[in-house]
């Protein structure tokens, strides 16, 4: 700030700002491209892959963009100490894949369920859409936190690359899904391909950047990774195997019988993954939940909390476990 900015500060903006332009203009352009392509297919096709596209991204918007946007300051202000940077980026990194990850673990395997109960019949052909793009939301919510980082550090010409390298392998994705095999699960499949190995590219660039070691980083996301995987085959196991639904027999209506049978996986289900965590990674899962509890309620609410809930285990002894 100042009346009389040096030459140098415009071209730092005009450096930073042209990598950012051009990259949100490649990802806007391949987030059409696909939708036009698709429209040839006819109308009803194309309906169900936009809303299965659509709909893979709520996860992502909703964790991955949030945690990243809160990120970003404290990135900044470290981006000078390399050491700090790269904790955050990691703390950032394994909150995100905590919160996100079993959603959508649990999305790939009750989607079926959750669609047609919360949106109707008529979506039921976008299910495998759906699906497939999850598969890739997996990491694309990641890399929202690694996109702050590289703006952190002003190195957004790495996204732009990789978005730029993206683009022929996309188009490409596009032509053998729509005009050779015709389909838009091979769109989905085919397109899933393309931007999770650009992802995987530009994940491995941030790592770079940060001088983050891959098994450090693993050791970071291992705990919900596992337990995530663990807790999506025992649902779809419990799920595949029709014996939840048969003992809800008793229930009148094929709503609420299908509304009470989805709170009931997602309930076992976040009850197995949290277990699952604390038993792999207790102080892991500690800090991430005192992480989001600061990031979530103002201080002054959470210091009453807090007071209160050291009173409640002096006087239970057994919560002091917790």
């Amino acid at each position: 700030p100042g009346l009389r900015p040096g030459r140098e500060a415009f071209a730092a903006i005009i450096h930073f700002s042209r990598n950012l332009f051009g990259s949100k203009l490649l990802i806007y352009l391949t987030g059409q491209v696909d939708n036009a392509a698709v429209g040839t297919l006819g109308e009803t096709r194309l309906g169900w892959y936009a809303f299965g596209e659509n709909q893979s991204a709520t996860v992502v918007v909703g964790v991955g963009a949030t945690v990243a946007q809160i990120a970003l300051p404290a990135l900044a202000a470290a981006r000078d100490h390399l050491p700090d940077l790269r904790q955050i980026y990691l703390n950032m990194l394994r909150l995100t894949a905590t919160i996100s990850t079993p959603m959508q673990v649990g999305g790939i395997v009750i989607a079926e369920l959750a669609v047609v109960l919360f949106f109707g019949e008529q979506w039921r052909g976008s299910v495998t859409v759906f699906q497939a793009y999850l598969t890739f939301r997996l990491l694309d919510t990641l890399v929202r936190v690694a996109d702050a980082t590289v703006s952190a550090v002003g190195r957004t010409e790495v996204r732009f690359r990789v978005d730029l390298i993206q683009l022929p392998f996309f188009l490409v994705g596009v032509y053998l899904g729509v005009v050779v095999f015709e389909s838009i699960l091979s769109v989905a499949w085919t397109l899933t391909l393309v931007r999770t190995t650009a992802a995987a590219i530009y994940f491995t660039q941030t790592l770079r950047l940060t001088d983050l070691k891959p098994g450090v980083l693993w050791r970071y996301l291992l705990p919900s990774t596992l337990a995530s995987a663990l807790m999506g085959l025992s649902v779809w196991g419990l799920y595949a195997s029709g014996w939840l639904f048969e003992r809800l027999a008793f229930i009148n209506g094929g709503f609420w019988q299908q509304m009470v049978l989805f709170v009931l996986l997602v309930a076992v289900g976040g009850l197995l993954y949290f277990s699952l965590l604390i038993l792999l990674d207790r102080r892991g899962f500690t800090e991430v939940f005192l992480m989001a509890w600061e990031i979530v309620l103002p201080e002054g609410p959470r210091r009453q909390i807090d007071a209160r809930w050291r009173r409640l285990r002096n006087q239970v002894p057994w919560l002091r476990w917790f």
